[in-house]
């Protein structure tokens, strides 16, 4: 089913990440949340995962989970807060649109996004966003995996 986005996933991280998602899902469009154990994944995975709670009115997310590799990176920690709230994520940064996609169209995203840690060193990420579905079948989170890279300088 989803074998395109499959095969454009060349990333240690990205690629198990995805299968570990599919596998949840079984013959549905979209895994249910109560599928999702964090302790079935592979232990490698979990520094580069996020899970976002998804609110839908008004369309908002909120970080609940941030891996360790991924927190590395943002500088500061953010769990438990709407990215609504914060400044450089809030609408209509990329982040925000992105994951606003996901909630209502294509079943996954992949997106690639250059980004400056505290020090202001130069790295790109690449992201899938997978998204699972609550009791509703209506998507209630997004378990996103990251992987991050150098920037190639000019």
């Amino acid at each position: 089913m989803w074998t395109e986005l499959r095969e454009r996933l060349g990333s240690d991280i990205l690629r198990p990440g995805f299968d570990h998602w599919s596998s949840l899902a079984a013959d549905k469009p979209v895994p249910s949340r109560c599928a999702f154990d964090p302790w079935e994944m592979p232990p490698d995975l979990l520094p580069h995962t996020v899970m976002l709670e998804v609110d839908a009115a008004p369309l908002n997310f909120r970080y609940r989970v941030i891996g360790d590799e991924v927190l590395r990176f943002m500088g500061q920690n953010y769990t438990g807060q709407w990215l609504s709230d914060i400044t450089h994520q809030a609408p209509p940064s990329t982040l925000f649109e992105t994951l606003s996609e996901a909630v209502n169209g294509p079943l996954t995203i992949l997106y690639d996004t250059p980004l400056s840690d505290p020090d202001q060193n130069l790295y790109s990420s690449q992201e899938v966003v997978l998204p699972l579905s609550g009791d509703d079948g209506q998507v209630s989170r997004h378990l996103t995996f990251v992987e991050f890279a150098c920037a190639e300088l000019n």
